[in-house]
């Protein structure tokens, strides 16, 4: 026996016990939180996708009135996500798709 551990106490390896327990059942809990975290982050990716999708389709005849629009949706997602990381993706995304428009509208291609 262990010394300062009443025989009660003694646990084999591997034995469910209820810190055992408690264990597990707060691992569900973080991992439910992060299934709604990741299904929450899901709905608004795809509300904002079809968003700007809607805007393209209906706007592409006013030059001004679409870039408002999709400059609004880019607001709203920068504002719920608001990491560093997504913020330095979306400029260098953005860069990197006007300078490739640049390109193609230069070679000829529309």
């Amino acid at each position: 026996m262990e010394r300062n551990t009443r025989p009660s106490e003694m646990q084999t390896p591997g034995a469910f016990t209820p810190r055992l327990a408690e264990r597990i059942i707060n691992a569900g809990c973080r991992s439910a939180y992060a299934m709604k975290r990741l299904l929450r982050a899901f709905v608004y990716s795809m509300l904002l996708a079809f968003l700007s999708l809607f805007s393209v389709a209906a706007l592409w005849i006013s030059p001004a009135a679409l870039a408002a629009a999709l400059a609004a949706i880019s607001a709203i997602m920068l504002l719920v996500w608001r990491s560093r990381e997504d913020l330095y993706l979306y400029i260098i995304v953005g860069i990197s798709g006007a300078l490739a428009e640049l390109a193609a509208v230069g070679s000829g291609v529309w």
